[in-house]
């Protein structure tokens, strides 16, 4: 038909002739549009056993009639059979398609291939032991479980292939498996054997659904970022709330994340910071100038003795609420708007709300110091950059504490006559990844004490410590850390 319509345009048919007008279309749309591009390249249109004359008013009628009641005859078909299919379907019947696995199609039932049955429990089990579509896939891969491998008549194979997480998904949640047949939205009593248990069936979708419920809220929560529509980088860009990361992180996970240009170029990275962390460092800002001394005389143009006796009480209400849980709806309050640059971050207080919560007419607001000003650092690890911010120790980095303490549990084994290749074949890993954690073991202890309190620099971080390949030396090793 492509080829008809190719040498029709081309000139090079005269007329093309059917044998009835609903063996070319039933549609009377398409059939409206091919004639079109007939006539528009002067090609004539015949129906062998049928008499009509597109020329005249009449022959165009005429076809219209025969080609409504084609289309009517064939969507009354199409009706007929969805119906039937949905009567087949409340009754039990299997009605074709892909077979799924664990069962092999006869009769139009289904009957229990006992082989990918048992991969089928074991998937179902495997989500209620580990309880991560992430972790049932690496297990599912450990055991050599494949999903179902399909022979069709042309000799194509297709399938036998370790599962994704979406085949874990759909398989799980099909109620095939518990002797059902799914219509659409709703589930019938089905003819064929059930593999897996109503109880565990229940189980493992209820703990679908429930993960399926915290991603949603970690996405909801990063659209209701108290900053969105505040912070803004450094060429002007705002910067927009974007879940990612595992769920177990919760809300350190929401990136404010931008695309903006830089030296003239898109850069697509932007800003990836934790949103949690950087609303910290905002409400940090604000409240180191709400508790200096001169705070007072800094916000507040005027004020008379009793509002310098009401003002303490005041900012430490201020002070409490944005260093406490809910600090999300003051932040979103009090926050007029905020810039990120690289090691610069600003804030300005909105007015309004500033005047509200110290108990200060608005007029006396200065509106020369609305504006805080701190400096920061970030420390990466891949694509995922904390802020911390200046005069500030570095908290707990979790990954670089593990990382001397792996070191120093594969030093303790290799005293005790452990090979660093057999430390590396057990743990996966390569003998040089086991001697570079290994050197690890020889940092000096007030390095260590510094690392495992948090007091470390901030861009101190385990990929750096492993590739600097630290000084033996106790001096030389304070030497560089220092310098970082």
């Amino acid at each position: 038909m492509q080829r008809l319509l190719s040498d029709i345009e081309a000139s090079k048919v005269d007329l093309f002739a059917v044998y009835k007008v609903d063996r070319l279309t039933r549609s009377l749309a398409d059939f409206a549009k091919l004639v079109e591009r007939c006539d528009a390249a002067g090609v004539s249109f015949v129906s062998v056993t049928q008499q009509f004359n597109t020329a005249t008013s009449m022959g165009r009628l005429t076809l219209n009639v025969l080609l409504s009641f084609a289309q009517f005859k064939r969507e009354v078909t199409a009706e007929r059979i969805r119906d039937k299919i949905a009567a087949s379907k409340k009754k039990g019947l299997w009605m074709g398609r892909l077979v799924p696995l664990g069962y092999d199609a006869k009769d139009r039932t289904l009957v229990v291939n006992e082989a990918e049955a048992q991969t089928v429990r074991s998937i179902f089990q495997l989500y209620l032991d580990l309880g991560c579509a992430r972790r049932v896939k690496e297990a599912a891969d450990r055991q050599g479980l494949v999903n179902k491998c399909r022979r069709f008549e042309s000799g194509k194979t297709f399938g036998g292939v370790p599962f994704t997480r979406g085949r874990n998904y759909h398989l799980m949640a099909n109620p095939v498996y518990v002797g059902e047949v799914r219509h659409k939205r709703r589930s019938y009593p089905g003819q064929h054997p059930a593999i897996i248990d109503r109880a565990t069936f229940e189980a493992v979708n209820l703990r679908l659904k429930a993960n399926a419920s915290r991603v949603k809220a970690q996405t909801s929560a990063a659209t209701h970022s108290p900053l969105v529509g505040k912070l803004t980088d450094e060429a002007g860009q705002r910067l927009t709330p974007s879940p990612c990361g595992e769920a177990r992180q919760a809300l350190l996970l929401l990136c404010l994340a931008a695309a903006h240009r830089r030296g003239g170029k898109s850069d697509s990275r932007g800003w990836r910071l934790p949103a949690a962390a950087l609303e910290g460092a905002v409400a940090g800002l604000m409240i180191d100038a709400l508790e200096m001394p001169s705070a007072a005389q800094d916000l507040i143009d005027g004020a008379t003795p009793e509002m310098m006796t009401k003002l303490p009480s005041a900012a430490k209400s201020l002070c409490s609420a944005l260093s406490g849980p809910d600090r999300g709806p003051t932040l979103r309050a009090i926050v007029a708007s905020a810039r990120i640059e690289p090691g610069r971050l600003s804030v300005t207080w909105c007015p309004e709300a500033l005047a509200e919560r110290l108990g200060v007419p608005l007029a006396q607001i200065r509106r020369d110091a609305l504006s805080l000003v701190g400096g920061f650092t970030l420390r990466r690890r891949g694509v995922e950059a904390k802020l911390v911010l200046a005069n500030t120790s570095a908290a707990l980095d979790r990954t670089l504490i593990k990382t001397v303490a792996l070191g120093w549990a594969w030093f303790e084994e290799i005293k005790a006559g452990a090979t660093m290749q057999a430390i590396a074949d057990r743990e996966r890993v390569t003998q040089r990844r086991v001697a570079y954690l290994v050197d690890l073991a020889f940092l000096a202890p007030d390095i260590v004490r510094s690392i495992v309190e948090g007091h470390q620099p901030p861009r101190l971080t385990a990929d750096r410590l492993i590739k600097s390949r630290h000084r033996m030396l106790w001096s030389d090793q304070r030497a560089w850390i220092s310098a970082i």
